[in-house]
């Protein structure tokens, strides 16, 4: 017997620095989440023993494009703004990416906007990159619900 599992991009919810962004994703990919280093570190000896860590470097990079129309820009840009503006970090807070149709969750106590999309304009709507830095991430990567 096989299941049909359903997923649609309209299902997933971000909030970075409880500021919610759940629409104007860019067309195609549009999340990109890349933890910064391996769970487990292993190392060869020369003569062949092999060695495992475990790596508490649990620090991430997430790319989110939007589309140029999106109001996340807005969001984005007011926080990327307090960390750069005056004397100290002030767009700092908690991310959570959840796929409301599966079971897929990231989460971290703390993120912040690192670097700012590249811009350009064209006779349509194009998309902006934002690199988003994360501390400390706390992945469950799941599967969708089934349909039917």
């Amino acid at each position: 017997m096989s299941n049909t599992r359903a997923y649609t991009a309209d299902q997933v919810t971000i909030l970075i620095a409880s500021a919610i962004i759940d629409s104007g994703y860019a067309d195609g990919e549009f999340l990109l989440i890349q933890e910064d280093a391996p769970r487990i570190i292993k190392v060869v000896g020369s003569d062949g023993e092999v060695a495992i860590s475990k790596n508490l470097n649990r620090a991430a990079t997430i790319t989110l494009k939007l589309l140029s129309t999106s109001a996340g820009n807005n969001i984005l840009s007011a926080l990327m703004n307090l960390n750069s503006d005056g004397d100290g970090i002030g767009g700092i807070g908690p991310l959570s990416i959840r796929d409301r149709a599966g079971s897929s969750l990231h989460e971290a106590p703390a993120c912040w906007v690192e670097q700012a999309p590249s811009v350009s304009y064209d006779r349509s709507a194009t998309s902006r990159e934002w690199i988003i830095g994360v501390g400390h991430l706390t992945n469950f990567i799941g599967g969708n619900a089934i349909v039917g």
